[in-house]
């Protein structure tokens, strides 16, 4: 059987381009233009040799920011290079904000956004209607310091790709303390709703018979098992009376390694508990399709 994938599932990072805020409003408009016409760059490998001095070339994690730059920072790929440990990072329809952005875009870049970083302290917020494309290079969120980020990653309503190079955690210690509670709780990595998708693949995900190992992208996303409805992939306990937020559906997972588990009374993967009876809505549309599992 030939194997479904999405295009452009991200690959390995040889070089970063800087544009300054006049060359990237320029090559964002143009950017635009070209998708409309052109089809998703193909995966590249995650890391590549030089063949002079057989050393690794350093991946976006290894590349360092020079202090006060003022310029956006693009992967090879094209895609906006954020950091999470400088800031929260929303990406709106108008463009990414935070992440170590000194500068709001001012557009979606088309091609999407590249994540690094590690922070208890921000978050990754993903609004409403967007579609767009994330590569994730070893990351680490991790929610319940601040009342204000209760998800590590939420993208409710919108409609994601996620590609995972290296490891990436995403855990979720915020909760309720006892049963019944609904205020204050969150998800590592949320998606309230029964509108929107999200798919997970690792950057081989293309490739025809490709079956993941350690040598793909690792995504860990638990909830603090010693608590109360922290939850892991899914939606939110928090919001189950409503009806637009309640339930959590049209997940795809293409390929990549998934350790995935739930705080106490809280599913791994689904609807927050009594999501249906409350809200109306439920768990749909999962589909696994490839990687270890």
């Amino acid at each position: 059987m030939k194997r479904k994938w999405l295009e452009n599932p991200g690959g390995g990072i040889s070089r970063i381009e800087e544009l300054t805020p006049e060359e990237q409003v320029r090559s964002e408009a143009s950017t635009a233009v070209k998708e409309t016409g052109t089809k998703a760059e193909k995966p590249q490998d995650i890391q590549k040799t030089d063949k002079a001095s057989g050393e690794k070339k350093k991946s976006a994690s290894d590349k360092k920011r020079k202090a006060g730059n003022s310029k956006k920072q693009l992967a090879e790929n094209g895609e906006t290079l954020l950091d999470v440990s400088k800031g929260d990072i929303r990406i709106t329809l108008n463009g990414a904000t935070g992440g170590g952005l000194t500068e709001n875009e001012s557009s979606l870049n088309p091609k999407g956004y590249w994540i690094i970083g590690k922070t208890s302290d921000y978050n990754i917020e993903v609004k409403k209607d967007v579609t767009t494309s994330i590569t994730m290079e070893n990351v680490k969120v991790t929610s319940g310091k601040s009342s204000a980020r209760l998800d590590s990653v939420n993208v409710s309503h919108a409609n994601v790709v996620l590609t995972v190079l290296g490891k990436n955690e995403l855990i979720c210690k915020t909760a309720s303390p006892q049963e019944g509670s609904i205020p204050g709780t969150g998800c590592a990595l949320a998606k309230d709703g029964m509108d929107g998708s999200l798919a997970i693949q690792c950057s081989k995900s293309n490739k025809i018979g490709h079956k993941c190992d350690d040598q793909c992208g690792t995504l860990i996303v638990k909830g603090n098992s010693e608590i109360m409805h922290a939850g892991a992939l899914g939606s939110t306990r928090r919001n189950i009376l409503d009806t637009y937020d309640s339930g959590f559906a049209n997940l795809t997972i293409y390929g990549g390694n998934l350790e995935v588990a739930g705080g106490a009374h809280c599913p791994g993967i689904g609807s927050a508990c009594v999501s249906e009876k409350n809200g109306g809505g439920y768990t749909k549309n999962i589909v696994i399709a490839g990687g270890e599992y």
